[in-house]
């Protein structure tokens, strides 16, 4: 491996020392040996690895830019939430004076990812807010491995240290389905996104928890798994009227995939919610406006921006002496509008 190759990770992995101790000495940090100090520097010098720009720019706090980090799609639009979390990042991030740019990863391809490191290492980058976290997520490992702070919107299970903000993604789930099925409801679909992301992993959890403790009958409650657009959402609902196999609810994991079952329904003239009832996942700011108004879960973009910079910024401002809390869940609340039936208590 040559020497502009070279992570913190690597160095760690030659001294036996961990990344945040590697990242200590390079930024001349305190609270580290100075035999350890020693056998660090040695092993930069040994190797050339270069102590770049962003170490020094981290020091004397200089470079002012946070990316935001989003995995590359093929659909231009990342959807209104998402909009909406990137302008509230951007204006929660210029009140601590700091730039904003986004960033599209795709860990798969090779040349992008070097292009991505050289970048990196290149000064240009205080931290990162990482969205879209995936099981077993290369984005954070490349963050770890620089010894960038970063925070990721959602947790993953494989980096229990890593610092995240989020709804609580199983309650949220377990919530609506156990409302569904209190108002009368004897089969749920749940129109659910891709099975790679830890989101809707806990989504799926919270849905079938709610089933069991109900003493339900699972096979009356069916996940459609890859649901990724309005208008695949909407393509699965016209099949499923076709067939004849119409729920009882139908609970869709995201606001705008939710407007797609809505036309499909309005289309079919199937009355909601006394036919069929709806329940989205979101609350973005149209969602009040359909036709009928869908009751969603809240997920507010505004308040997680809002940690997700107050941690970051504390991580590159205190570095590692940084004690504030890092792991945030917001307790997920219903929107209740006119998709849904009232419980008669």
């Amino acid at each position: 491996m040559g020497k502009n190759n070279l992570t913190i990770k690597d160095i760690a992995k030659r001294t036996g020392f961990s990344v945040r101790t590697v990242s200590r000495v390079i930024n001349n940090g305190q609270y580290v040996k100075e035999e350890t100090r020693k056998i660090i520097n040695d092993v930069i010098k040994e190797t050339g690895f270069e102590t770049n720009i962003y170490a020094k720019s981290l020091r004397k706090k200089t470079a002012k830019n946070i990316i935001l980090v989003i995995e590359k799609q093929q659909d231009l639009y990342p959807g209104q939430w998402y909009s909406n979390m990137f302008q509230n990042i951007i204006n929660q991030a210029s009140a601590y004076e700091y730039n904003v740019f986004m960033f599209q990863f795709n860990m798969d391809d090779e040349e992008e990812n070097k292009k991505n490191i050289h970048l990196l290492k290149s000064g240009f980058v205080d931290g990162a807010i990482i969205l879209n976290i995936q099981k077993d997520d290369n984005k954070i490992r490349l963050f770890q491995e620089l010894g960038i702070p970063y925070v990721t919107i959602g947790k993953n299970y494989n980096y229990p240290e890593n610092p995240f903000v989020e709804i609580d993604n199983y309650k949220a789930s377990y919530l609506v389905t156990e409302y569904l099925i209190r108002s009368g409801c004897k089969s749920i679909l749940f129109f659910l996104g891709s099975n790679r992301y830890i989101s809707n992993e806990e989504r799926r959890g919270g849905f079938y928890t709610a089933v069991l403790d109900n003493k339900l009958q699972k096979q009356d409650f069916i996940i459609y798994e890859g649901i990724k657009s309005y208008k695949e959402a909407y393509t699965a609902c016209n099949q499923i009227i076709e067939e004849g196999q119409l729920p009882d609810a139908i609970f869709v994991s995201g606001d705008e995939k939710a407007f797609g079952v809505l036309k499909s329904l309005n289309e079919k003239g199937i009355s909601i919610p006394e036919d069929i009832q709806v329940v989205g996942f979101d609350n973005i700011p149209i969602s009040e406006y359909t036709v009928p108004s869908l009751t969603t879960v809240e997920q507010n973009a505004k308040d997680i921006s809002y940690k997700a910079i107050e941690i970051l910024i504390g991580m590159i401002n205190e570095e590692d002496n940084y004690n504030g809390e890092t792991k945030i869940i917001f307790d997920p609340k219903i929107i209740y509008r006119h998709t849904t039936r009232k419980i008669e208590e």
